[in-house]
């Protein structure tokens, strides 16, 4: 089935003891992705992955302190962020709310969790010396700022536009219409598709099983699969959707 589940049931409420193990909600050899709950205060240990794959982080809910390679510089609700590829990073919240990130990695899987040798790099964002002089590196936009709205004129033919794009990682943030529905489609098989509902009610087919889904519903689309999406709702539906795997996307059309 295509739905994984919703993320008020599958978003994980950070443990100490298994910071280096979070569970996986999608799980393959070209994307993992994960949803965590940061309680205020709490930081994961300062960490990084190996150097053939990227990592993507949108906040769903709450403010914090992000550092790659003891430089900081802060995220809140809507934040779309591409790591550091390779590069020792921790996110603490420091709002008084509850911060939750959706955490996406495409590439060569499993990623890894690479402690520092370096002391001088604090597990504590908060500890870090140094702000960002450009934290736009790394923190890309907000959804709303990176929002595209679905044009089926174009769709076919350069596909939705990307929000982040690298070797590893593709993210496309997407608004459509009451009816609005891609053309049947597929991609290679060296990758993974997944797809978080944002807003409103979507449908979604792949190989022939169809689903809905609706805010916090999270979809999986394994490469190969001839899928498409549809608005299924009365009014506009938005989409966080991201492609892992070795990119760039190659799109068959029907």
């Amino acid at each position: 089935m295509p739905r994984v589940g919703n993320l008020r049931d599958l978003a994980w409420t950070y443990d100490p003891s298994g910071a280096a193990a979070s569970p996986k909600l999608i799980g393959t050899p070209y994307l993992e992705v994960r949803c965590l709950i940061l309680k205020p205060g709490q930081y994961p240990p300062c960490h990084s992955h190996h150097g053939e794959m990227d990592e993507g982080f949108l906040i769903l809910a709450g403010r914090g302190l992000m550092q790659f390679d003891g430089e900081a510089f802060e995220v809140r609700e809507g934040s779309v962020v591409l790591g550091k590829r390779g590069g020792f990073h921790s996110m603490k919240n420091v709002g008084t709310e509850d911060l939750v990130e959706f955490n996406c990695r495409g590439g060569r899987m499993p990623s890894g969790f690479v402690r520092p040798a370096d002391k001088s790099i604090p597990d504590d964002p908060e500890l870090v010396r140094e702000r960002a002089a450009d934290p736009s590196r790394c923190v890309r936009g907000t959804v709303d700022g990176l929002m595209a709205a679905f044009d089926l004129a174009t769709a076919s033919k350069s596909g939705l536009p990307k929000a982040v794009a690298t070797p590893y990682l593709e993210v496309r943030i997407a608004s459509f219409a009451p009816g609005d529905r891609p053309p049947l489609h597929r991609h290679q098989k060296e990758l993974d598709e997944a797809t978080l509902v944002l807003k409103g009610r979507v449908a979604y087919e792949v190989d022939g099983d169809r689903v809905e889904g609706g805010p916090g519903d999270l979809l999986h689309v394994p490469g190969g699969a001839w899928h498409y999406l549809e608005n299924a709702g009365g009014g506009e539906a938005q989409i966080y959707n991201v492609l892992g795997g070795e990119l760039p996307v190659r799109t068959e059309w029907r």
